[in-house]
């Protein structure tokens, strides 16, 4: 009995990293992971607007043989290049901000035609919205001058990307996730091990259409961490600029229009004083509707500043909300006690 708690004892132990392990700076501590060089990614948040430009591109040539359209023009990136990136141009839409205006140019020069086919017919209307994007110098004013841009026609496909992509671990999405993995090999960046991968190294060659669903799920799981893993490490991605655009403007593209409505009154009529607490209880209502719908039309939500969202909207908003709801839907007693702490509250 004593050995099998000292070896339940012998198991926690090492679960935790011990205060007295964390480095103290300033008032913040800091654990062991924190010296990696890297950052925790959301797929949602951080990554999914990243890959846009590939998702749409398999969306508009899904008839064809879409990942080689896909090499080519980046193929034809890496050709305008001065120098070498440590990281190799993946598809990415932060990728598109590393070209100098020298290859910039040399690229539209030598591939104009190239680029209006397979970047602004796919992605370019959608983007234009976004007048801040780092691939907006493949985004020419003569083409959209050509080509008149409909604002929901453009916010509809991206919606539709998006919904492709946020399942992110089902065969599509996964593939999608998968496919700059493929410039990894390409430019000698990645190795496998003999020994260690021989699973992988012949389901590669298979990839995608002669691997069965299991397979496939094998070579996209690899994908996923190596590229996570890439993207967290990686200078260039680590401001992650391009997704907080990204979400920060879609909150001007689409403004919040709150649906007009109203809470009942109820339905007791036997006794005028009863009425007119009705009545106070419903103007106090008012008040916290119009201050909420006021929040709802002004806040702007930052997904990468959190802290000030969680205290109005976690905590501030739903408590009014409870409030509310707890005035109009209990009983009648319950109802004015609610009202008795809650008139406190608002005026």
């Amino acid at each position: 009995m004593a050995r099998n708690k000292a070896k339940r004892r012998k198991k926690k132990k090492g679960r935790f990293t011990p205060v007295a392990k964390h480095r103290r700076q300033g008032s913040v501590l800091s654990t062991v992971a924190s010296d990696l060089n890297m950052e925790l990614i959301d797929w949602e948040r951080d990554l999914m607007p990243e890959h846009l430009w590939i998702d749409l591109l398999a969306d508009e040539y899904q008839e064809l043989q879409w990942h080689k359209i896909y090499a080519d023009f980046l193929d034809k990136i890496d050709s305008v290049l001065e120098e070498e990136r440590k990281t190799p141009f993946l598809g990415f839409i932060s990728d598109f901000g590393i070209l100098t205006e020298n290859e910039k140019k040399k690229f539209l020069e030598n591939h104009k035609d190239f680029a209006y086919e397979f970047f602004f017919k796919v992605i370019g209307k959608p983007l234009s919205l976004y007048p801040d994007n780092p691939a907006n110098w493949l985004i020419l004013d003569e083409w959209k001058e050509r080509e008149p841009i409909d604002f929901e026609t453009e916010l509809n496909k991206l919606s539709r990307s998006l919904s492709r992509l946020v399942k992110a671990k089902d065969l599509y999405a996964g593939h999608i996730r998968a496919l700059p993995l493929s410039r990894l090999f390409k430019h000698k960046k990645i190795f496998l091990n003999a020994g260690v991968f021989d699973d992988l190294v012949s389901l590669l060659p298979k990839y995608p259409n002669n691997c069965s669903k299991e397979e496939q799920y094998r070579v996209q799981q690899f994908a996923r961490i190596t590229m996570n893993q890439i993207f967290m490490t990686t200078d260039r991605y680590k401001s992650r600029q391009w997704p907080k655009y990204f979400w920060r403007h879609n909150l001007d593209l689409v403004p919040c229009h709150p649906i007009e409505g109203s809470l009942r009154k109820g339905d007791l009529n036997t006794d005028e004083e009863i009425k007119e607490l009705q009545e106070q209880l419903w103007e106090n209502c008012v008040i916290v509707m119009k201050y909420i719908d006021k929040i709802g039309m002004q806040y702007k939500y930052d997904l990468y500043n959190p802290i000030p969202d969680e205290i109005i909207v976690i905590r501030i908003i739903p408590y009014n909300t409870w409030c509310l709801l707890k005035i109009f839907l209990s009983s009648f007693w319950q109802n004015l006690f609610f009202y008795i702490t809650y008139s406190k509250l608002v005026i």
